[in-house]
């Protein structure tokens, strides 16, 4: 026991200590840097998910409120209600004579994969209104050939009221929506 402390132990567990704390500190480093770059890239993924997600919402948005506008400037529900009043009176309407030649309800045919993508109540509310807008215009492209020509009076009437139903109900789904789009993601104007 040359120079050694008389209660001093020289054990394998020292040496040990000493070679195990730098490889922990590697360690817990390496821990820490993995969870780092694990939870920034999913904190990026989840803000890149929610801007395509809002920029989605804009889009879908403006294209409704864009054929809103469209129907409420032609001024197709009067021109229906009027034909459905002229049809209620025992007359034989006009044929309508409207044709859709461009394409309208490009976002929703370019996007219609990613809807989901959207917020509840969004992706039923749009998909429903594209519906209902397609359905219009298949009936705009029926009547505009002649499909009613051949039909009683009560059939032309209850028609035209069905129709007049749809374009109301489609033109106040549509501004919903764009009130929902709002107040999910308020424009940077409104929040001031």
């Amino acid at each position: 026991m040359s120079g050694s402390h008389p209660f001093e132990k020289e054990t394998l567990v020292e040496p040990l200590t000493q070679d195990l704390i730098p490889l922990a500190g590697t360690l817990v480093g390496g821990i820490l840097t993995f969870s780092g770059a694990y939870l920034s890239t999913a904190l990026l993924g989840k803000r890149q998910r929610d801007t395509e997600s809002k920029n989605l919402a804009v889009c879908f948005s403006g294209e409704i409120a864009a054929i809103v506008s469209i129907i409420r400037k032609r001024r197709y529900l009067e021109h229906i209600e009027g034909l459905l009043r002229m049809a209620k009176d025992g007359k034989r309407p006009p044929a309508i004579k409207i044709a859709v030649r461009n394409p309208y309800c490009t976002v929703f045919r370019d996007n219609a994969g990613k809807i989901g993508m959207l917020p509840a109540p969004l992706p039923s509310s749009i998909v429903r209104f594209y519906l209902q807008v397609y359905a219009l215009l298949e009936d705009f492209e029926n009547f505009r050939e002649g499909a009613l020509d051949q039909e009683p009076l009560p059939t032309v009437t209850r028609l035209y009221e069905e129709m007049a139903a749809l374009l109301s109900d489609t033109i106040r789904l549509g501004e919903t929506i764009g009130k929902e789009v709002e107040r999910i993601y308020p424009s940077p104007s409104r929040i001031h």
